[in-house]
């Protein structure tokens, strides 16, 4: 009977450092970004990426050179309407983009990927 105490608290110890979140893998990401359009809803703003990333949607311009365009989910206020460049900290959020894209965004001319917003730096992304 002495030890109940601590093997409850074992036990729960074990339980809470086995579970693992489920849903959001949030390896964060960063790349330079300008500042495009809100896009489809209110609190979705799309970034026009200044390099090439996997994660953005991909478009050719007739001229062949490429765009690539990602929406993201958070950004701030400040960084809204920006016409500066400015270095984008953001994840891949599956269950989010799902939601998004069911709800919203299905007759915009340029659809591109939605991300969630992690921070910004004007200097790098470090």
């Amino acid at each position: 009977m002495k030890n109940y105490p601590f093997t409850i608290l074992f036990f729960l110890l074990t339980l809470l450092l086995s579970c693992k979140k489920e849903g959001v893998e949030k390896s964060q990401k960063c790349v330079k970004v300008l500042y495009n359009r809100e896009y489809c809803q209110k609190d979705l703003h799309q970034v026009l990426l200044l390099e090439p990333n996997e994660d953005a949607t991909v478009y050719e311009r007739s001229d062949t050179t490429k765009i690539y365009l990602m929406s993201l989910v958070n950004l701030p206020d400040s960084l809204i309407k920006s016409k500066t460049p400015f270095y984008l900290k953001y994840h891949v959020d599956q269950k989010i983009t799902d939601r998004y894209k069911s709800l919203f965004c299905t007759t915009d001319l340029y659809p591109s990927t939605i991300n969630v917003f992690n921070g910004a730096s004007s200097t790098s992304c470090q």
